[in-house]
């Protein structure tokens, strides 16, 4: 199934290390040393500079990848970026660009993890690589030692990557083509009005703060095995359009139905407020003098609302129901057995390569294509011709650009929606991930009836004081007991800290001390990096200001600052939300 790969090299920088007194002082960590490897002629190229990588580079009609590169190690190669020629911008990250006959790629997009976790990063004092260590030359030569095994590392990643799955862009692209060859369907597209319309059914993660504030207690932390590869062994829409009624239809096709209706739900169904974040009403005087809302809800949802007796509908507005269903049971098991004998084998690699697959393949389903955007960087000679939409280099047209921001000191970064044509290439089916994602929002809906005690809940865990009854297990969709705790502090969505209260806490995704060499506490601190004890005291109701380490790399700035922040607790009263 996948084609041979083109020759291709890894490439990566070491820069001066991120400081709090380097913050402080607005200064921005520079490269010092570059290196280049070529698995296929085990080759390994060093530089100095970002123009001695662009000059190597120039003439060879290769590919380079480097990780997190379009938000780090490519913005100290921007002045040698083509010009007029597009360039592919993903979620903000330079993904794919060109610098003469040379594609470079960022290999976040297709590995969308830290290189650590495939077990076999090395480590080092980053405070060797300041200016006075690196000098000694048996530093510096530890510093290259380490420098050269991250390539090598990420070059046979990528290379293994590209043996067994083929070569894309990303790995949802690559999960979905994958899929496409693997079971001979083709993924029914939908154009822009079947999107939209079914778009207003799809939601995220089930997300909230159960409590804030503070404490010492005991209670748990369990996760879902694979929560969405779990909810794709059940069938879900597949066809792009669905029958419209306004009556309940039959119980068998309640799961294959999205339902729009005026109900009274106890926390069941999500709702979008103001600020475009969910929560999940607890809808006042439950059973008497009832309040209502219009709902746009799965059938897993309605009917695990049905199954724990925790809905009230009053008007059913449309009911849409596919016709044509599909499950991906096939893919889902391929992998979760790929990934059981990479376990078995103590094969790290094999075990994060097939988990990337089994869980990248639903996401693509709900891709839009308006929120795409061409981007372009344009000359001053060559800035006219884009904005009145002319290709400069074949003078014919191509759809208008408008000036977005300055990209260096004499060129400017353009962007562009889409065409038509290019957008609806983009959708593919909206309903089947909005089937996926409301089932595993059912799921945890019921296992947090299940709990007592609840604190916290994200997408697919339960932190609670109680969940005896959860069915803990190996198999898909069955819990695992990550945690036993005796301490949280709660501020907010995805800013929490727990502490674990038996051994250490060693999964490599909470936080850890490089000091004391310790790790019991899990902790989300999303767009910022904080302590637990600063998490626990932002619970408590302090203040904490915040000066990153790392300044913040941008295609919209010229160059990377430092933002600063004052957190705060943002946890919001469900009583208020309820109300």
């Amino acid at each position: 199934m996948p084609r041979k790969p083109p020759s291709f090299w890894t490439l990566d920088c070491e820069t001066d290390p991120f400081s709090e007194a380097r913050a402080k002082a607005g200064i921005v960590p520079q490269p010092f040393i570059w290196g280049a490897y070529n698995g296929d002629t085990e080759v390994f190229e060093t530089f100095k500079t970002p123009g001695e990588v662009a000059d190597f580079f120039r003439d060879k009609r290769t590919l380079v990848y480097a990780h997190n590169g379009g938000k780090f190690d490519y913005h100290y190669m921007r002045d040698d970026i083509n010009s007029d020629e597009k360039i592919l911008v993903i979620a903000g990250r330079l993904a794919k660009f060109r610098i003469g006959l040379c594609e470079f790629r960022d290999s976040s997009n297709l590995l969308p993890v830290a290189l650590a976790e495939f077990g076999d990063k090395t480590e080092i004092d980053y405070a060797l690589m300041e200016p006075e260590r690196r000098s000694d030359p048996n530093v510096y030569a530890e510093i290259c030692r380490y420098h050269r095994n991250d390539c090598v590392s990420l070059w046979h990643k990528i290379k293994r990557f590209f043996d067994e799955y083929g070569k894309q862009i990303t790995i949802a692209s690559t999960a979905v083509k994958y899929w496409q060859e693997m079971s001979g369907i083709k993924i029914p597209r939908q154009n822009k009005v079947q999107h939209d319309l079914y778009k207003r059914f799809y939601f995220g993660g089930r997300v909230e703060c159960f409590t804030s504030g503070a404490a010492h207690t005991q209670f748990d932390v369990a996760d879902i095995n694979s929560a969405y590869p779990f909810a794709m062994l059940s069938s879900h829409p597949f066809s792009v359009n669905g029958r419209i009624s306004g009556q309940m239809p039959h119980s068998a096709d309640i799961t294959n139905s999205l339902f729009y209706i005026r109900a009274s739900s106890q926390g069941a169904f999500p709702l979008r407020t103001e600020d475009g974040s969910l929560f999940f009403p607890v809808d006042s005087n439950f059973g008497r003098a009832r309040r209502s809302r219009d709902y746009f809800v799965t059938g897993w949802e309605l009917l695990a609302a049905m199954e724990r007796n925790a809905v009230q509908i009053h008007k059913i507005h449309e009911v849409h129901t596919f016709d044509q269903t599909m499950h991906f049971s096939d893919y889902v098991q391929r992998f979760y057995e790929k990934r059981q004998t990479a376990k078995d084998n103590n094969d790290k690699p094999g075990d994060v390569l097939a988990k990337l697959m089994m869980n990248g393949f639903y996401g693509k389903l709900a891709a839009d294509g308006a929120k795409y955007h061409e981007y372009v960087i344009a000359t001053s000679e060559s800035l006219p011709f884009w904005l009145e939409g002319i290709d400069p280099h074949t003078k014919k047209p191509c759809g208008k650009f408008v000036e977005y921001k300055r990209w260096d000191n004499s060129r400017y970064l353009l962007r562009a929606p889409l065409s038509a044509a290019k957008q609806n290439q983009s959708y593919y089916n909206v309903a089947t991930a909005a089937s996926i994602t409301g089932f595993v929002r059912a799921h945890l809906y019921k296992s947090i009836l299940d709990c007592s005690g609840t604190i916290y809940c994200d997408t697919d865990s339960i932190a609670a004081r109680e969940t005896s009854r959860l069915e803990i297990g190996k198999r898909l969709g069955q819990w695992k007991l990550e945690m036993r705790c005796d301490q949280y502090g709660v501020a907010g969505k995805k800013l929490y800290a727990f502490r674990e209260s038996q051994g250490k806490y060693t999964d490599g995704y909470g936080y850890y001390d490089r000091k004391n060499k310790t790790g019991s506490w899990k902790i989300a601190c999303k767009g910022v990096r904080l302590t637990p004890d600063e998490i626990t005291r932002i619970a408590a109701g302090e203040e904490v200001e915040y000066t990153p380490e790392v300044p913040t790399y941008s295609i919209s700035r010229t160059l990377p600052r430092y933002i600063n922040r004052n957190v705060l607790a943002t946890y919001k009263n469900l009583d208020e939300l309820n109300a």
